[in-house]
């Protein structure tokens, strides 16, 4: 795995936290670290953050993996207008996971932090993170495949069927779209409508808009609320209908019983944006691979 960081502090200081005595608080000191060199990487020029930029949103997996062989497992670069350092690695990541809190902020670029919400667990960190992957984590569990197992069995059988009775495909739109509805099915107990996969599509290009200032970028905030409207309202029809209960709808019921770490329920709001968050998540994952 990789994570990416851009300081926060100014140039040659660094965050370092050290244990107060006999307490188990964390007092930060900024320690002079201006005679380290900079982690190797692509010299800097005023075209090199476009071109790495465009070069890690067409192909990331590819962008860490080049760059981690030329110039090893931590390295700087340039993405979306700001100084990046990817760190990669297991033994690398684990270190800087220790410190980051206190030396770097979210590199993600500001559009991304946007339309993921508060809710996403990209933009939360410490106890608010940890508390949030608590409560989705049985939507990844051991327990939770052999639910998905029967309705991806029949997912995968008609997509096949349909295939054969067609002939062709276009394989990689196809499978977008079956992807989002075999997720949906999945986290909320039913598909999705052909609109609402295309604001699904829409809303993930909106997430990579290389500015607020990008028509994609708005457009996925338009796509964004419209979805959110879209699964709060399929909450409610679950809840008056009394279907919580029902088998296919086992991953929503998780969501429905998370709670807050002082023991509150999820509001309305929060449920409805996890709802999609879960779809978009398994969505991408699969899309990075088309």
């Amino acid at each position: 795995g990789a994570s990416l960081a851009t300081h926060r502090l100014p140039p040659g200081r660094l965050a370092a936290r050290r244990p107060r005595a006999a307490t188990t608080a964390l007092a930060v000191e900024e320690e002079d670290v201006s005679h380290l060199d900079l982690p190797p990487g692509k010299p800097a020029g005023p075209f090199r953050g476009i071109r790495e930029s465009i070069a890690y949103l067409k192909a990331p997996d590819a962008f860490i993996a080049d760059r981690a062989k030329e110039f090893g497992p931590v390295f700087r670069t340039t993405l979306f207008f700001r100084p990046t350092v990817v760190v990669g690695g297991p033994p690398h990541v684990s270190e800087f996971v220790k410190k980051e809190s206190a030396v770097a902020d979210s590199s993600l670029p500001q559009t991304f932090q946007d339309l993921h919400t508060p809710y996403g667990t990209l933009n939360q960190k410490g106890e608010v993170h940890a508390a949030t992957r608590k409560e989705i984590a049985p939507l990844y569990s051991l327990q939770a495949t052999a639910q998905y197992l029967p309705a991806i069995e029949r997912a995968v059988a008609a997509f096949l069927h349909g295939v054969g009775q067609r002939g062709e495909t276009a394989i990689a739109k196809e499978l977008k779209g079956w992807a989002l509805d075999l997720f949906a099915e999945l986290f909320t107990g039913e598909g999705l409508l052909e609109e609402e996969i295309g604001l699904f599509i829409a809303y993930n290009r909106g997430l990579l808009a290389l500015g607020r200032w990008d028509q994609s970028y708005r457009a996925g905030r338009a796509a964004l609320a419209r979805l959110q409207e879209a699964m709060t309202r399929r909450l409610r029809a679950v809840r008056a209908q009394g279907l919580l209960d029902r088998p296919e709808r086992w991953g929503l019921k998780v969501l429905c019983e998370a709670t807050d770490p002082d023991g509150r329920p999820w509001p309305e709001e929060r449920i409805a944006t996890a709802m999609l968050l879960n779809i978009w998540g398994a969505y991408t994952e699969t899309a990075s691979l088309l």
